[in-house]
């Protein structure tokens, strides 16, 4: 379903259970999404589609880089599709048995990674990557599967803060 309105794939997900749909630009209410990751990142060279978020946008500082993209990162997350994927990443096998990091953690590491790198080329003090993954992105996905409540807004600017502070 591609730049199909988010209500209209949702509509159409629910009617059809037993089809798997899969969505370009048309919400996270289908059964999976299609993300580029050169549109995600920014990398496209040209006009970006309209329904591209765009990840790394540039805020012009560290704090504010971070905290749009803990929030988008939140927002994606917390939908039915994004948790799911998260169950899955879970289950997958071999998974948090030490033998390979998740493919998950690289692209989640790979978007901070430039972030960061961005912050520093601007000479601004910036928390580390391993920071950012312990205290921003882990609390929301414990959060999120441990069944803890989705976190807010306001607590994403906290984790941010904490990072911003180490």
């Amino acid at each position: 379903l591609e730049m199909v309105p988010a209500v209209l794939a949702r509509e159409l997900t629910e009617a059809l259970p037993r089809c798997h749909t899969i969505g370009i630009g048309a919400g996270s209410g289908t059964a999976g999404q299609v993300l580029v990751l050169h549109d995600m990142l920014g990398m496209n060279l040209g006009r970006m589609p309209r329904f591209v978020h765009d990840f790394m946008q540039d805020t012009g500082s560290v704090r504010g880089d971070l905290l749009a993209w803990g929030e988008q990162f939140l927002e994606e997350m917390s939908s039915e599709l994004g948790r799911q994927v998260l169950k899955d990443v879970l289950t997958a096998s071999g998974y948090g048995d030490g033998s390979a990091p998740c493919q998950c953690l690289q692209i989640t590491a790979g978007q901070i990674t430039l972030l960061v790198g961005r912050a520093r080329s601007r000479g601004q003090a910036t928390p580390s990557v391993d920071c950012v993954l312990d205290t921003l992105v882990a609390p929301i996905i414990y959060r999120l599967l441990m069944g803890a409540g989705t976190p807010t807004g306001p607590q994403v600017a906290q984790w941010v803060d904490a990072c911003m502070a180490q």
